[in-house]
């Protein structure tokens, strides 16, 4: 299912770092399409960074060449800060030549759905798109998904990012979706949603000693359990996501759950004044998508 013939720019980001399998799904489901996409995106992961900014330090951007043919000829920055920062970039000098239509974000290892919206450096990654001028769509999945099955995602993704342009998703636009790992020909479709109240229980855990795995994954040093000398201790922050009180079909997670993708405005701004008008646009622009 693909909406028209026409080809778009697309910048593309993310916060699992510039490598993760769900950016490079999507990358390459969009030029499949035909479409012309640039890449900025964290050299490494930078999840649950929500929306920091680096402002006292410089932030050393490489021009990279992806492998694979695919991505000949694709411009693609690694960005050595955060996912914000990435963002950023699609508006900077070196982007002067090239501007986006629409900024996605994503495709995110984990759902973003509930109260983790506002840690999630995917959807900033979106935010900061948004503030620089561009509509911006952040895409999240489950955690468990397998190569294969983002490449399903990505499709389902990228039937969306081209909705959205054909009916011009207003500049002011913030778009939150979360897709089941599912099979594309087994997708029910997508519900417009509010964001419901699901959250992580979590916690902080001291660590004996920093193992190999999590060395590997947070470019930690191994240090014992408590420094003698100046009384320092290893934290590791382990958790789980757990349903809210309400996760109807029409909140983020109670759609996913039920096998839809969830389509939420976020808005701009931390209020609720704009939200009406925004749903009202959303409906707008993915009207023939939405079930309800």
């Amino acid at each position: 299912m693909t909406f028209g013939a026409q080809k778009l720019r697309i910048g593309l980001t993310n916060d699992d770092g510039i490598h993760a399998e769900g950016l490079l799904s999507l990358a390459r489901e969009l030029i499949s399409r035909g479409h012309t996409i640039r890449i900025s995106a964290p050299a490494k992961n930078q999840s649950a960074m929500s929306h920091s900014l680096s402002i006292y330090r410089p932030v050393r951007v490489e021009k990279i060449q992806l492998p694979g043919e695919l991505f000949r000829g694709v411009v693609s920055f690694c960005v050595h800060g955060t996912p914000a920062d990435s963002a950023k970039i699609f508006s900077s000098e070196i982007s002067r030549d090239w501007k986006p239509d629409i900024v996605v974000s994503g495709v995110n290892c984990g759902y973003n759905v509930g109260h983790p919206v506002v840690s999630s450096g995917t959807v900033s990654a979106a935010r900061e798109a948004n503030y620089c001028g561009f509509p911006a769509i952040a895409f999240s999945t489950n955690h468990s998904a397998t190569d294969r099955q983002y490449a399903e995602v990505a499709q389902i993704a990228v039937d969306l990012v081209e909705k959205a342009l054909v009916q011009q998703l207003p500049k002011l636009s913030i778009i939150n979706v979360n897709l089941p790992v599912i099979e594309r020909a087994q997708f029910k479709g997508f519900r417009l949603t509010r964001q419901g109240n699901a959250c992580y229980v979590e916690e902080f855990r001291i660590k004996k000693n920093v193992n190999e795995n999590i060395e590997n994954q947070m470019d930690l040093q191994k240090h014992p359990q408590e420094d003698p000398v100046s009384e320092s201790w290893w934290f590791v922050l382990e958790g789980h996501l757990v349903e809210g009180e309400d996760e109807s079909i029409d909140t983020d997670y109670g759609a996913v759950k039920a096998g839809y993708g969830s389509v939420t405005p976020m808005g701009t701004f931390f209020h609720n004044e704009e939200q009406a008008s925004l749903v009202q646009s959303a409906r707008t622009a993915f009207n023939g998508l939405l079930l309800n």
